[in-house]
């Protein structure tokens, strides 16, 4: 292997969580678990290492070997010191998507004092049943929450995800023990509000996302001994935005094997967030879950903030300048 291959290889193992003796460079980039997000952390990691390489490199590229020979006759200097790059899981600088230091924040409008008794009592008929009076916080959705959000009020199956796992217990470790797997979870959920989020269009406000305090109802335990049996049944969280929270199913089979589901909206939760989801239910199992963790608000504050309303509103009125006008269906009829 080159030299060039080899600094490539140590990346795409790092940010693909492949063990370095079981990546090919000839494997396809998607066939290894690749997808849209990765290939974003992966071109930021090779342009840290000195690669100018961009995420339509590897769409077009796909292997290791053909990304290194895409290089010929332009050298480039990579630096093969970030092969020791950390693995424990902290964030990489895709992830990192707040600064740190010198970013005001600018005020979100939609606390909860920003909104009259009447607004806040008609949100209050909209979260679901049980949850009254457990709001915590409500703010705007980010652009790209909107768009999903409008999709699925044409198609209510859309940006609906069912992530399946199978729970394995470690090398002469215990049976899983299903009642600490829940607690597991109830501790997650507490840790992470979109695991506690509905969503919610507001009259006069567009599309926002509710807080609850809690959400300790949103897991299921099925002893059914068939763990694929909720893929065509109506469960919580999948199939209407309103009502349901994100859920969990936990599949009890008849050998005491677990299976574990979770149905979220994939306006909640992107590939690089159920990384996360996962690794956190490990540590709660172990009672060894952190405590602070940065919130979703602050990055749609962040957005708001960056962007020029003005230059951008006149933009698309330019843009759309002829345009027939489209109806958008509500998220819940009047």
């Amino acid at each position: 292997n080159t030299d060039l291959e080899i600094v490539l290889h140590g990346i795409w193992s790092r940010v693909l969580r492949i063990s370095p003796q079981k990546l090919g460079i000839h494997e396809s980039f998607f066939r290894v678990g690749g997808n849209s997000i990765s290939s974003m952390q992966l071109a930021a990691q090779c342009n840290e290492a000195g690669l100018p390489i961009s995420v339509q490199d590897i769409f077009r590229c796909r292997t290791i070997s053909r990304l290194a020979s895409s290089f010929k006759g332009h050298p480039v200097q990579a630096d093969r010191s970030l092969e020791a790059h950390s693995q424990d899981g902290s964030l990489g600088p895709v992830q990192r998507l707040l600064p740190e230091v010198g970013h005001p924040k600018a005020p979100v409008d939609s606390t909860l004092a920003a909104f009259t008794d009447g607004q806040l009592e008609e949100i209050n008929n909209g979260i679901p049943p049980g949850y009254e009076g457990q709001i915590q916080d409500i703010y705007p959705c980010s652009h790209a929450q909107q768009g999903m959000l409008i999709s699925n009020t044409r198609n209510s199956s859309l940006y609906q995800q069912v992530y399946r796992f199978e729970v394995v217990r470690g090398f002469d470790a215990p049976k899983v023990d299903c009642q600490q797997l829940v607690r597991a979870w109830h501790a997650v959920v507490k840790r992470h509000g979109a695991l506690r989020t509905v969503f919610l269009d507001i009259p006069g406000r567009g599309f926002h996302q509710i807080v609850l305090v809690n959400a300790i109802d949103n897991v299921i335990i099925a002893a059914d001994g068939n763990h694929s049996s909720t893929c065509t049944q109506k469960r919580p969280g999948t199939q209407d935005l309103y009502g349901p929270l994100p859920t969990l199913i936990i599949h009890q089979e008849y050998d005491e094997r677990l299976w574990i589901e979770l149905h979220i909206s994939h306006a909640l939760l992107d590939g690089v967030s159920l990384r996360i989801i996962e690794q956190d239910l490990v540590k709660a199992y172990y009672n060894n879950l952190p405590s602070s963790l940065p919130d979703y608000r602050d990055y749609v504050t962040y957005l708001r903030a960056k962007g020029d309303t003005e230059i951008s509103l006149s933009y698309w009125k330019k843009y759309l300048e002829g345009a027939q006008p489209c109806l958008f269906p509500r998220l819940r009829a009047s």
